[in-house]
């Protein structure tokens, strides 16, 4: 029997398929079937009866399993079958056939056109639309990384392109990085192997850290095919109604005639309209006894077979689409128009009388039919219309090349962010190559490939680019910088209240930098005190102080309408009330700023006039400083210092006093105090040494000679606690959550402590007795001392006739008078500074302070910013709500009520923020001087200003930095400017 398609080419070594016997269940190479049926079904070959043949492990349905794997797996047929002859009539046509031998021949050419279709994994291949689909259902989504299968024409072929979006292209990079890193376990696991003393910490984290790499790899990985899986989804629900002059029907009963291309591009992503219904409806014309309903099996062997729920009939659907082809003149309307509900004659008939759906679907016309059909989905595969294999891999090298450079980039960036951050030095003195930056760029390259590839292939780069250079460098460092500064600014704006604060100091090149921190509040509720900007300060007169923070704060785009409050140090440049800053801020915004002075810096001040005040304290520091100069001057005296001093417990080596930091002194006292006995030791050594020269000799002599004096003892003794006492609250004052009114709280408990020192007669008598016990057991008579150092002078009688009458003077009077003098200044100028601490935030303190008085609402109405301002009469009755919900009159639980409540007492958690904001101390501008000390040292002098200001930003805001978004940053890079390395 002569088969249907022509004989297959000699020359040309066509690919065996494994068929099976749907008879006899045998499986053997589609070329044996003549073999097979002479030998095993002889007798159906005789009597012309069909032998149904499939592939072997091929799926029921066929379109099904090319919807699933659109891209790998080809087109294949359920069924192929196969009968004796079939003889030729005249002019070429052939005679009626069973379906079986079209479905057969259609399979056949079907793979006649994958044959010569490229065959790679990654070809793109149409497919067949779904069977089973109702008219609801949406087409389903392709593999995972492979791009939806969309039939478009000529015309809008590059739309459709699959290939022209960047998504799919990225999965098959992603894939293909995945693999590398793959390989790189694999070296890492035979470099193991083949060690003959393996380094196990070393082995452990350079596994770890690839085996990261791989889980972030495939964690992007499956986002990016998440996102393409869903453009595809997408693309398969839209239909281009733009194109339609009319809108088409899924169900065939309404579709009507398909006259365009875009119609049918809809349809066949559709596919045939095949609704499962429970129990289909009846036709009453058919004869008693007869099948009188549609039946869902039919979609099994008929898979062109469509159902129209409106007209409870039956169409063709490739008919319905080329209704016009050729060889249709004799085609029955039927299956097009009106459909067909004659179910009785729908099966066979008997023998040698085969039903309507198998004489339709063997028919010429609905072979003319899919031959059009096929012919359209082929031309897809046309190569103006599908991208070819090598612009394919063109594409896929370009993708990877991408995701490499961005790669690099970002580890550059990342660099660049770890130097600045810890305030390191990026370039080398003499050379580049020596610097950090190129240093540690070569330490990655050594242990990551992807960088190791980057600077060993520098002449493959375009232009040998490896943004190394200084002027890169700059520039990423410029990219961090405006990252990190544009958070602050919206953090700022999203507070909508903020307080400046300022402060200069030189650096190493003798150049006044001036330094501007905002303190806000966050949604939170915390409030936080960030860098803004460090700037040259060529003007130090108030007005040009003014002027420069102003300029810097509208540099950034803060809005000055919601400045609340000013802050600086004790300068007279910056807190003058008539030129200072303060006062020429006020005028250049145009309404008065409340200007709070500087907490730490006062505090330090009345330590400092309180020490002054007193010679015996004046003559002790200068006794410490002596000291510590002494013995750090000589690594030959510095040494016995220092292992007498480490045999000591709780000691401390002697320190510098600070010059502009008293409350510093402290800890300065403290070390001398703790290690008192060992000095006097090492001093009475070196003294006594005759290995030393006579001047040493001297100066150790009176040295030990001053630490051995009463009035020392007794100084040091008094003062060491003092001097704590206020160096505990300086450094709880420069804390950041600190708000003012437990500040002022704070304050005012440690004048409390003092005065209570003050008036207690028998505390300064204790602490003379102390220091006089100490005095004797070092071997000094305290009396004899005293009398020697301060015996009473006696007046004349022509001054006084009766001098016996005069009070005695003892040394508990004498040192307690003393110490008296400098706690009443200590005290009073504190007091004085509270005073004008308090007076600009009076209506807080008066207000906020629990129990909380709701009758100052309009005193603080007025010290929101114009921006902000709330209807006093509100204000108070939230107040009132606010007071009754903090029955504790604890400040802690008002700040926490109105953060809980902010949504329903807004006013009320504004008025608690406006406290929040108002700052304390000027302490986080002096926290960026000292880090200034490290980022412009002595050998950074020569660095650009708006180098030192990203560098300055970076280093002092590490949790902001560490928070950047490194990928989005190169991205950014990226698009600054056109680059010879492109990263998207």
């Amino acid at each position: 029997m002569e088969p249907l398609r022509s004989p297959p080419d000699k020359s040309v070594k066509r690919k065996r398929r494994k068929i099976q016997c749907e008879e006899c269940g045998e499986t053997f190479d589609d070329d044996y079937r003549v073999k097979h049926n002479q030998k095993y079904h002889m007798d159906m070959v005789k009597s012309n009866k069909l032998i149904r043949y499939k592939l072997a492990n091929a799926p029921k349905n066929p379109f099904e399993a090319a919807r699933k794997k659109p891209c790998r797996q080809k087109a294949q047929t359920s069924t192929v079958t196969s009968v004796g002859a079939t003889e030729p009539t005249t002019e070429g046509r052939q005679k009626s056939v069973p379906v079986d031998l079209v479905e057969e021949s259609v399979a056949d050419v079907v793979h006649e056109m994958e044959s010569e279709a490229p065959s790679t994994s990654t070809q793109m291949v149409t497919t067949v639309p779904p069977l089973e689909t109702t008219p609801s259902s949406p087409p389903e989504t392709c593999d995972r990384g492979e791009q939806s299968p969309a039939v478009s024409t000529e015309s809008d072929h590059s739309d459709n392109d699959p290939f022209r979006s960047d998504g799919w292209t990225d999965c098959v990079a992603g894939l293909s990085r995945i693999a590398q890193l793959t390989d790189e376990c694999k070296r890492i696991l035979n470099d193991v192997k083949q060690a003959d003393i393996p380094n196990v910490e070393f082995w452990m984290v350079e596994a770890r850290e690839t085996v990261s790499c791989i889980q972030e790899e495939c964690s992007q990985f499956l986002g990016t095919t998440d996102d393409v899986l869903q453009l595809v989804e997408a693309d398969k629900r839209q239909v281009h109604q733009g194109d339609m002059e009319t809108s088409i029907e899924h169900d065939p009963g309404l579709r009507g005639h398909v006259t365009e291309d875009n119609q049918r591009d809809y349809l066949i992503q559709l596919g045939p309209c095949q609704p499962k219904l429970h129990c289909f409806p009846t036709n009453q014309q058919t004869p008693h006894g007869k099948h009188n309903r549609f039946s869902s099996k039919w979609f099994a062997e008929y898979p062109h077979l469509e159902y129209s729920i409106t007209k409870d009939a039956a169409f063709c659907f490739v008919c319905c689409l080329f209704k016009k082809s050729i060889s249709k003149e004799k085609a029955d309307p039927a299956w097009v128009d009106l459909g067909v509900r004659t179910w009785h004659k729908m099966k066979s008939l008997g023998k040698d009388k085969h039903g309507r759906l198998a004489k339709h679907f063997a028919s010429e016309c609905h072979r003319a039919s899919l031959s059009a059909y096929c012919s359209y989905l082929n031309k897809n595969r046309h190569i103006d219309v599908q991208l070819d294999k090598a612009t394919r891999n063109a594409r896929i090298q370009e993708a990877e090349d991408l995701a490499y450079n961005r790669e690099v980039i970002s580890m550059l960036l990342d660099v660049s962010r770890t130097l600045a951050r810890q305030s390191l030095p990026f370039r080398g003195a003499g050379d580049d190559k020596d610097g950090n930056y190129h240093q540690i760029v070569q330490l990655l390259g050594r242990h990551v490939p992807i960088l190791s590839r980057w600077l060993c292939d520098e002449r493959m780069n375009p232009y040998r680019v490896t943004y190394l250079s200084p002027q890169s460098q700059n520039e990423l460092i410029s990219l961090l910088e405006a990252e990190l500064r544009q958070r602050v600014v919206d953090e700022v704006n999203a507070a909508g209240m903020f307080a400046i604060m300022a402060d200069t100091t030189p650096d190493e090149s003798h150049t006044d930098q001036l330094s501007v921190v905002v303190r806000y509040v966050t949604e939170s509720g915390k409030p936080v005190e960030r860098l803004l900007a460090v700037n040259k300060s060529l003007d130090k007169t108030g007005k040009g102080q003014a002027g420069e923070i102003v300029s810097a704060m509208d540099k950034l785009g803060l809005n000055t309408a919601e400045l609340c409050y000013q802050s600086y140090d004790f300068a007279a440049a910056m807190s003058g009330k008539f030129n200072g800053a303060q006062k020429e801020l006020s005028d250049i915004v145009g309404r008065k700023i409340p200007y709070i002075p500087c907490q730490a810096h006062r505090c330090n001040t009345v330590i400092e006039h309180s020490c002054n005040s007193s010679t015996l304290v004046c003559a002790m520091f200068d006794i410490i400083q002596e000291l510590y100069v002494f013995f750090t001057s000589s690594t030959k005296r510095f040494q016995p210092l220092k292992e007498q001093v480490q045999a000591v417990e709780k000691s401390l080596m002697l320190r510098n006093l600070s010059k502009t930091r008293w409350s510093a002194r402290a800890e300065s006292i403290q070390a001398v105090w703790n290690s008192f006995e060992a000095i006097v030791s090492v001093l009475d050594h070196i003294g006594g040494n005759p290995d030393i020269d006579k001047m040493t000799q001297t100066k150790a002599s009176g040295l030990k000679k001053k630490m051995l004096d009463l009035d020392f003892l007794a100084t040091i003794m008094f003062m060491k606690n003092i001097m704590y006492k206020s160096k505990h609250l300086v450094e709880k004052l420069q804390e950041v959550d600190l708000n003012v009114l437990d500040a002022a709280v704070l304050v005012e408990a440690t004048m409390k402590v003092l005065s209570q020192i003050r008036g207690n007669d028998q505390t300064m008598t204790d602490v003379v007795e102390a220091s006089c016990q100490f005095a004797r057991k070092l071997g000094i008579d305290p009396e004899q001392q005293f009398s020697c150092h301060h015996r009473k002078r006696r007046v004349p009688r022509r001054l006084d006739d009766r001098p016996d009458t005069d009070v005695p003077l003892n040394l508990h009077t004498f040192y307690g008078q003393q110490f008296k003098e400098v706690l009443d200044v200590h005290i009073t100028r504190m007091r004085e500074h509270l005073v004008q601490f308090q007076d600009p935030l009076k209506p807080l303190f008066s207000c906020l302070q629990p129990p909380i008085d709701s009758s100052e609402a309009p005193s603080i109405a007025a010290l929101f910013p114009p921006a902000h301002t709330p209807d006093p009469s509100a204000l108070m009755a939230e107040l009132q709500v606010l007071a009754e919900l903090c029955p504790q009159n604890d400040l802690s639980e008002v700040i926490a009520k109105s953060e809980a409540n902010k949504d329903a007492l807004r006013l009320a958690n504004r008025a608690i923020r406006l406290m929040l904001t108002a700052p304390v101390t000027v302490a986080s501008n002096e926290r960026t001087f000292s880090r200034l000390k490290f980022v412009k040292n002595v050998l950074r002098t020569s660095m650009t200003d708006a180098r030192l200001c990203g560098l300055m930003l970076l280093a002092c805001e590490k949790d902001l930095a560490d928070q950047i978004d490194i990928g989005k940053l190169a991205k950014k890079w990226s698009q600054l400017k056109k680059r010879r390395v492109r990263l998207q």
